[in-house]
């Protein structure tokens, strides 16, 4: 009995199907299927349902049988080329389920302005919202031609950041030139410092008062930090290692999708020629660390591949040597992106000098029986020049006796207050934890 109900309604469904009329349907530049009394629309690939649906159903209706919805036709998107300003270029695939998905990026490796991107994924789809037909759309807008457009969001006003701007190229020059000087100010870090290989050593802060803005790529070895929204400076001293503070990291050992780690950057709030960031694979504080003394404020992150070897604007620092610390009075030099003096985010690299001072002139004021002279040291103590929020975790550079090395001997770690006279910052000294970095660092290049 049930087997003769079902061959009866399949019989008569069937002679429904045809009572709508397939041929109806109208042009669809797809292939329609229809079983029992429903139909459906299949694209080609890089095509989408347009103006209608891809499914409907042959149903009663005043007067006759009907379609339920209106089977769409076939569409695609315009080519993506024939619209991209000339200094972008686009690359297009067609994924496993049909759809056409671009990828538009700068020619020249820069970001995409006015959204500052690296690169930007297009997807081609159609009747999107309210709208029919078939767009580009980004983020869920619309690329190409919407009519209420936002500009920041079209493609013909996208545009790419020069390579280098023409203040960039001047600086640059006078960087290449700088040899040819009889003299370089001494408040700005020594040109073309260089770590050589192997390494000679064993292989917060509130903001950056006082200082000058620093010559492009001056800083190979500073990288830029962010942990969330905490902003931290860093040193490369690895091709997979980046020394920092440890209150930076404090807290982001099971966060490693939170860090960002930047390298060949200037720019504070563009993307520089040569800039990279580097996926973080582990986070290593040191086990004695203390919130509450700033002891062993020093922490490693170990990153994907630098590409120290292919890339000219990035370098790492020198480790120093067991118990380095400069003679008092030598002049070493500080950088970060912090707040300036002026209580602003600045827009390019900043660096200050500052003189390494003795244990007494360090332990004196407001420092007076914080300072552990076997892991900290302190630089600076002139009214109005200081590294403090957003420099913590960068490098204190001095030079060795030739003046041509860099050697990171200290990490930005905390003060009291910010370029105030007689109260100087305080540093990690970094030459004090020689034997954890090469621990950390062996065990990095072995396992990661």
């Amino acid at each position: 009995m049930k087997l003769f109900i079902f061959y009866f309604l399949k019989r008569n469904f069937a002679e429904l199907i045809h009572q709508c009329e397939v041929a109806d349907l109208g042009e669809t530049n797809g292939t329609v299927s229809c079983e029992l009394f429903t139909c459906e629309l299949q694209c080609p690939a890089g095509f989408s349902v347009d103006g209608g649906t891809g499914h409907s159903t042959c149903v009663p209706r005043p007067g006759g049988w009907a379609w339920s919805r209106e089977i769409g036709k076939c569409s695609t998107c315009s080519a993506l080329e024939d619209v991209v300003p000339e200094e972008l270029e686009s690359s297009c695939v067609t994924t496993n389920n049909g759809k056409r998905v671009c990828t538009i990026s700068c020619k020249n490796k820069q970001a995409i302005k006015p959204g500052n991107d690296d690169k930007t994924v297009v997807t081609c789809k159609c009747n999107v919202g309210r709208q029919s037909g078939c767009h580009w759309v980004s983020a869920g807008n619309v690329i190409i031609d919407d009519e209420k457009r936002d500009e920041k969001n079209f493609v013909q006003n996208w545009f790419c950041k020069d390579i280098i701007s023409p203040d960039q190229l001047e600086d640059l020059q006078n960087l290449k030139n700088i040899e040819t000087l009889t003299e370089f100010p001494t408040y700005r870090i020594p040109p073309n410092l260089k770590c050589p290989s192997p390494n000679p050593g064993v292989g917060g802060l509130d903001r950056i008062v006082g200082g000058v803005t620093a010559i492009p790529h001056s800083w190979p070895w500073i990288a830029s930090l962010w942990f969330g929204r905490f902003g931290c400076g860093g040193t490369i001293i690895g091709e997979k290692t980046v020394l920092t503070a440890a209150h930076c990291c404090d807290g982001y050992k099971r966060k490693l999708k939170k860090i960002r780690v930047k390298s060949g950057d200037h720019l504070f709030f563009e993307k520089d020629f040569g800039e990279e960031e580097h996926r973080v694979k582990r986070v290593f504080v040191h086990p004695g660390y203390s919130r509450r003394t700033m002891q062993n404020d020093i922490c490693i992150l170990a990153v994907e591949d630098i590409g120290l070897e292919r890339r000219p604007t990035v370098d790492r620092a020198c480790l120093p040597q067991p118990d380095w610390l400069p003679a008092t009075g030598t002049r070493c030099w500080a950088a970060g992106w912090g707040v300036t003096e002026k209580g602003t985010f600045p827009t390019d690299l900043q660096e200050v000098d500052l003189d390494i001072l003795s244990s007494g002139q360090c332990s004196n004021g407001a420092n007076f029986g914080y300072v552990d002279e076997a892991s900290m040291f302190c630089a600076g103590g002139e009214g109005g020049k200081d590294g403090c929020q957003g420099d913590s975790g960068g490098p204190l550079i001095c030079t060795d006796e030739s003046g041509k090395i860099p050697i990171v001997t200290g990490i930005t770690s905390w003060g009291i207050g910010c370029g105030v006279a007689e109260t100087p910052g305080v540093w990690t000294k970094v030459s004090s934890y020689l034997d954890w970095i090469d621990k950390v660092q062996n065990f990095v290049d072995r396992v990661l």
